[in-house]
């Protein structure tokens, strides 16, 4: 450590330095911003790069965001007016308190300030005031004042991720009125938007979050963006060039799934994955409640199979041969969401598996002893029925993901001024951690800890409390969000089941225990 300080201080400028052993980290302050770069979405360095006998010493270099606002969204008395106010008619099913009926959660409990919530994303990610203030007008969101801090960049507005943190943001301010919400976006180099830069990117954050003092860390992290998990990538291109025959190499497999398509493979290398559940490990330690989404390719791809390259043929065959998993959600420490959709006139009582929500299993995080039961018991009981995806196409030891479901079909938001519905498992991730966010609020109020890594005690409930959630029992994983469906996948079944795990969560069993 004597040695790293040394280089720091005498190459980067840094005056001071703060070694932390129970983080594993060395703090140097006074570096300025313009003596560093990001070269090639991997890591940050000065013009003088870190020595060759040094390097073994350090897992990674990140920038670190403070979490004070740079700028801040409030609304006060956001009772809407005649012609704005709506109620739950046909196509608005949708809507933020109906969300929030589905739960349970009753309608006159709201959040305080003092509780936190944050939602991040990298690139273009960002939210508009005006955008926020209607949605909560146009929905009667109940809340006196809503609060929005954000931190880091303020995004592009009609990038992708621009979309994506309207949504975000928009939902669990609805579900969770009242709460304090971070949006956070803490990279807006254009590698991070829809290529490798994204997994190097959400490492750094990680790592940058955990660093902060107890009072400034957020109760309720909600992670929406995501791809396909580097392993997955790097079977999918292993197996591209053996059915080519060599017609087309590695490389090019790997160029085009990370740089030709929109985030379908954003990680690197196994580390930055590795690296960044551990930072998640420890967030939930720390009582952070972390959630994310379980993607919108069913369990064989980010999306949708592949198009318009003579490579997708092989590999969209290679996809739906394989049960492919996602990252971050396949992490153990993450709660992972998966999607519901309500059918027609019949509302939030008779959801099924929407069309494309993710599932599966990872193929590199061991399943932890948490989820045991429930996961075996549901492979040999549905391991030789029709459409099940074969043993050997998954990881049967591995973590098992979704935990649990929320609406993911005709959510409705507010962006460039329009309500028009949104949909996917960025829809029903935020509602997820906007439940736990009112959960945390029940628990505040009592005098209780916060939930922190929930995922244990979300297995815990469904073994002994099948109530604390509307199961889910129809649909199968094998078909993605768009385009043709593969021949195998996971079945929603009644218990947890590997397509919506155990279903949508409801509010009184969770503060009554």
């Amino acid at each position: 450590m004597d040695r790293l300080s040394t280089f720091f201080q005498m190459n980067w400028g840094a005056t001071r330095i703060e070694h932390v052993p129970s983080r594993d980290k060395l703090y140097c302050y006074g570096i300025k911003e313009h003596n560093i770069k990001y070269v090639d979405g991997e890591h940050w360095q000065s013009g003088v790069a870190v020595p060759e006998e040094l390097r073994k010493t350090v897992d990674a270099i990140s920038v670190l965001w403070s979490k004070p606002s740079f700028g801040r969204m409030e609304f006060k008395d956001p009772k809407p007016t005649a012609s704005e106010q709506t109620s739950p008619t046909l196509g608005e099913e949708g809507s933020p308190n109906n969300i929030r009926k589905s739960m349970g959660i009753p309608s006159s409990f709201v959040g305080s300030s003092k509780n936190t919530q944050m939602v991040w994303g990298p690139g273009t990610y960002g939210v508009l005031k005006t955008d926020v203030e209607k949605y909560i007008k146009h929905f009667n969101v109940k809340e006196t004042i809503a609060v929005i801090h954000q931190v880091g960049n303020k995004g592009k507005p009609g990038g992708d991720n621009f979309g994506e943190a309207t949504l975000d943001t928009e939902v669990i301010t609805g579900i969770a009125p009242g709460v304090t919400t971070y949006v956070a976006n803490t990279n807006k180099t254009s590698p991070t938007e829809e290529g490798p830069g994204f997994g190097w990117a959400f490492m750094d954050f990680l790592s940058t979050i955990t660093s902060w003092d107890d009072g400034e860390r957020v109760n309720v992290l909600s992670i929406s963006l995501g791809s396909l998990a580097y392993e997955s990538c790097h079977m999918l291109c292993e197996s591209v060039v053996k059915m080519s025959a060599g017609k087309y190499t590695y490389k090019q497999c790997t160029h085009y799934l990370q740089y030709e398509q929109r985030q379908v493979c954003q990680y690197a290398n196994d580390y930055v994955v590795t690296r960044a559940s551990t930072e998640m490990m420890k967030l939930g330690t720390l009582g952070v409640t972390v959630v994310g989404a379980a993607g919108d390719g069913g369990c064989h791809y980010s999306f949708h199979p592949f198009e318009g390259n003579p490579m997708a043929d092989y590999l969209n065959k290679a996809s739906c041969a394989s049960i492919l998993p996602v990252f971050p959600c396949a992490s153990p420490w993450m709660t992972c969401v998966g999607g519901t959709q309500w059918p027609m006139l019949e509302g939030s009582k008779n959801a099924k598996l929407w069309h494309g929500g993710g599932s599966g299993f990872s193929r590199n995080f061991p399943m932890p002893k948490w989820q045991k039961t429930a996961v075996e018991a549901y492979i040999k009981a549905y391991n030789n029925t029709p459409n099940f995806a074969p043993y050997g196409s998954y990881n049967h030891t591995a973590r098992a993901y979704p935990d649990v479901s929320a609406l993911a079909d005709g959510v409705l938001i507010v962006m460039f001024g329009s309500v028009f519905p949104a949909g996917g498992t960025s829809a029903s991730t935020p509602a997820v951690g906007g439940f736990f966010s009112m959960v945390n609020e029940d628990r505040l109020k009592k005098g209780k800890p916060l939930l922190g890594h929930v995922a244990p005690l979300l297995y815990q409930l469904g073994a002994k409390s099948p109530s604390a959630y509307h199961d889910i029992t129809e649909g199968n994983s094998r078909c993605p969000s768009g385009g043709q469906c593969c021949q195998n996948g996971f079945p929603a079944k009644k218990g947890w089941d590997a397509a919506t795990g155990w279903g949508r969560p409801l509010w009184d069993a969770f503060v009554s225990n």
